[in-house]
C-alpha cells in the first residue's frame, strides 16, 4: 500500500535531516544554527568583525578545532551564501 500523502516518510525525512544536519560537539548548535546566528547578527546591525568575532569564539569551543587565519572569513561568507545571500554586499 501507498501512502500518497507522504505521511509514512515523515520518520525517514527527520532522520535524514538530522545526520546532515548535526550539532557541533561543544557548541550545541547545529550548522543551520550557526548560519541563522549569523543572518540575525547582520539583521541587527552588527558589523562583519563583530560577526566574525563571535563565529571564532562559537568556533574555539569545539573541541580539537583550530582556526586557522582566514577561517572567521570563511564560515561567515560561507553562512551568508547558504543562509542570506542578501547580506553578501556587506561582505565586500
Amino acid at each position: 500500500m501507498t501512502d500518497p500523502a507522504g505521511r509514512g516518510n515523515a520518520g525517514a525525512t527527520a532522520g535524514a535531516l538530522a545526520e546532515a544536519d548535526p550539532p557541533l560537539a561543544g557548541v550545541g548548535l547545529r550548522p543551520s544554527e550557526l548560519g541563522n546566528n549569523i543572518c540575525t547578527a547582520f539583521d541587527e546591525g552588527q558589523s562583519v568583525d563583530q560577526v566574525k568575532a563571535t563565529g571564532a569564539q562559537l568556533v574555539k569551543k569545539v573541541p580539537f578545532a583550530t582556526l586557522l587565519p582566514g577561517g572567521d572569513d570563511y564560515i561567515i561568507r560561507t553562512g551568508v551564501a547558504l543562509y542570506c545571500p542578501g547580506h553578501a554586499p556587506k561582505l565586500g
